[in-house]
């Protein structure tokens, strides 16, 4: 899938228009009948410079999805300095994970969580916010506490005076391909 994200990257950046499922390659492949959460990751020199997902599936297909969040990946602002270098889609490295239905839980505890094959998705409505971790995107989360510490943080809000009505808590389990 990161062949293909870097395609769509590719067209876009070549034609300025949001490339078909044709001309990417999509049109007969398994993610255009599925039905998966897609989230795509842009490193630069081993740094995340761009990311786009979802926590619900907003598209009719995966393809539609991976086509999206790649684009929506230019618009990150850790990127624009970037978009002049003519060297940029072949300097950068994609990642992309995907998220099947059974693939996410509601979690009330972190007794489950393992942080070498799961992420989680906080959601409080609350606050009006929500982040996603996926797996295996942090080194410093070793324990399931220190993954929670991580997504709290990343959502802006501080893990140590949670409390747990406030939040819907989702352990994920993502398949991930990338080309480092």
């Amino acid at each position: 899938m990161h062949e293909i994200a870097r395609t769509i990257l590719a067209r876009y950046l070549e034609t300025q228009r949001v490339p078909t499922l044709d001309e990417v390659g999509l049109s007969d492949h398994a993610l255009a009948t599925a039905k998966h959460l897609v989230f795509v990751t842009l490193y630069l020199d081993g740094a995340v410079v761009a990311s786009s997902g979802r926590v619900h599936i907003k598209k009719n297909s995966s393809a539609l999805e991976l086509i999206e969040h790649t684009l929506l990946c230019l618009k990150d602002e850790r990127i624009a300095q970037h978009l002049g270098d003519s060297t940029l889609l072949d300097r950068l490295q994609i990642r992309v994970d995907t998220i099947a239905t059974d693939a996410r839980k509601i979690i009330t505890d972190l007794t489950d969580v393992d942080p070498r094959w799961h992420g989680l998705i906080l959601i409080a409505e609350k606050y009006e916010t929500l982040a996603v971790v996926l797996p295996r995107m942090s080194a410093v989360a070793e324990t399931a506490d220190d993954l929670f510490f991580l997504v709290a943080k990343k959502a802006g809000l501080d893990p140590d005076t949670l409390d747990w009505d406030d939040i819907i808590l989702y352990r994920i389990e993502t398949e991930s391909e990338s080309d480092f």
